[in-house]
């Protein structure tokens, strides 16, 4: 009730400001504002409080409102894209650039202005260029460092690093990402230093170290609740189901999911929330829920091309293709998966294509095409091999142990399929039993494995990376 009664104090204020015209106090305002509705998520609301005051400061054509104008663009800029705006977003960013660059403003040091539209510019380019995102941001990096703004610039470091990662590079993302902690800590800067325990948990998920993986992630719900901002509680809870999942605890993982997305409902939506339901209606396929993963994937791919967010349009499309491949529907699976390749391919991540090659080769194995499942599974395996990817394995085995048993060798394919039995991940999912262990095992006589530990966890990657060389160099 009391943050109700300040959120409503500062909505009147800025209102009256707005009627009034009241210039310098909007100017005095605007950052206690903005910040308030980011850390409450109000986006909503708060884009239509700026778009009233921006409205009324282009109306009066006084060259002395100009800085106020940029900042409120910078602003909406940023919630825009909360509110999964693509469009609006890059369109105020952009508008944020051209007035920077009037000639009334050629005698002031508008750095930090400059710095801080990349930065809100790189935010929308991300969802489709990799590449433009990270030219974008190293030069809004350049601007903060001129300028000594170290908070400016370990926003942008923690967003490097993520991109790396996103990029497949990982030793160089896991670089960036435990000096930024570092500054972010020294700052005492509470969501960039839980930023960082974040992005190093997708990092070592990434490369198989789960239990590492879930122990950063709960670090990183820990800070986020205790600085109250309900989008990054959001975020966080999404992003400590997914260690969940390479665990094989689907139970556990659906709860979080549920709990970030209704959140993000609250808040009225958000081009998160696109990633969200995609983890969500991944683990329904491993809870062996085809029909409610279906659904969830679909409005996944619809929002993620309202947003376009390419990255969340070819995981759903990865999703999609996994529904239709335990549905049977091995045409409509290799259409979904050729798509979602192309994606992957385009924006340059790599850890999902080859996830995606591993199960475009499950679907042309079941078609029949035994070269082009035997192409894509190479090629998957090499691209796995090649960034130290390790998840991917884990999807890799299974299809490699199906074509030794096309191939008419059951006894290889068992023994291929055993390696990864040892990860709940794949012993506990309904999804893998469906499309792999019917085909592989006697389910009468099912195997029966100890699923890997902690303490046993580097051993059994290693011993992952070993098989995975040989079935690269002769998956015969």
């Amino acid at each position: 009730m009391e943050i109700d009664k300040e959120r409503e104090n500062v909505r009147s204020a800025w209102n009256w400001a707005v009627a009034n015209v009241q210039v310098e106090q909007l100017e005095q305002a605007l950052e206690s504002l903005a910040s308030f509705y980011q850390w409450r998520g109000h986006f909503r609301e708060a884009e239509i409080l700026l778009g009233k005051a921006v409205e009324m400061v282009s109306g009066l054509e006084r060259e002395d409102t100009q800085c106020l104008r940029i900042r409120i663009m910078i602003w909406q800029s940023a919630f825009n894209r909360d509110l999964g705006q693509s469009d609006l977003a890059m369109q105020h960013a952009n508008l944020a650039l051209d007035l920077l660059d009037a000639p009334s403003l050629s005698n002031k040091d508008m750095r930090s202005f400059r710095a801080a539209a990349l930065f809100c510019l790189g935010s929308v380019i991300l969802r489709y260029d990799y590449e433009e995102a990270l030219r974008i941001w190293h030069e809004s990096y350049d601007l903060y460092k001129s300028i000594d703004d170290k908070w400016g610039m370990a926003k942008v470091l923690g967003y490097l690093s993520m991109i790396a990662w996103e990029l497949g590079q990982l030793d160089k993302a896991k670089q960036i990402a435990e000096e930024n902690l570092s500054l972010e800590k020294a700052l005492g800067n509470q969501i960039g230093t839980g930023n960082m325990f974040s992005t190093l948990g997708w990092i070592n998920l990434t490369q198989g170290q789960l239990y590492q993986a879930e122990e950063l992630s709960q670090k990183c719900v820990q800070i986020y609740r205790q600085t109250g901002d309900q989008a990054f509680i959001a975020k966080g809870l999404r992003d400590a189901s997914a260690p969940k999942i390479y665990l094989g605890r689907f139970d556990e993982a659906e709860i979080l999911l549920e709990q970030s997305t209704s959140i993000y409902d609250e808040l009225g939506g958000s081009g998160d929330l696109v990633f969200t339901n995609i983890l969500l209606g991944a683990t329904r396929v491993h809870l062996g829920q085809y029909d409610h993963a279906r659904s969830l994937e679909q409005m996944s791919l619809k929002f993620a091309e309202k947003f376009n967010d390419r990255a969340g349009e070819g995981r759903a499309l990865l999703w999609l293709g996994r529904v239709s491949l335990v549905e049977g529907l091995n045409t409509e699976a290799h259409q979904f998966l050729s798509k979602a390749a192309a994606i992957f391919q385009e924006i340059g991540k790599q850890d999902q294509l080859s996830s995606t090659l591993v199960s475009l080769a499950h679907s042309s194995l079941n078609l029949g095409n035994i070269p082009e499942a035997r192409l894509n599974l190479k090629k998957a395996l090499k691209i796995s091999i090649d960034i130290s990817v390790f998840l991917p394995l884990l999807f890799a085995f299974p299809v490699a142990a199906l074509y030794a048993v096309k191939r008419g060798d059951k006894n290889r394919g068992i023994e291929i399929y055993s390696k990864v039995m040892r990860y709940a991940f794949v012993a506990n999912s309904k999804w893998f039993a469906d499309v792999f262990g019917a085909h592989i095992f006697d389910l009468n006589n099912p195997v029966q494995e100890e699923f890997v530990t902690a303490a046993q966890e580097q051993d059994m990657v290693l011993n992952l990376w070993s098989t995975a060389r040989e079935l690269l160099e002769n998956p015969d």
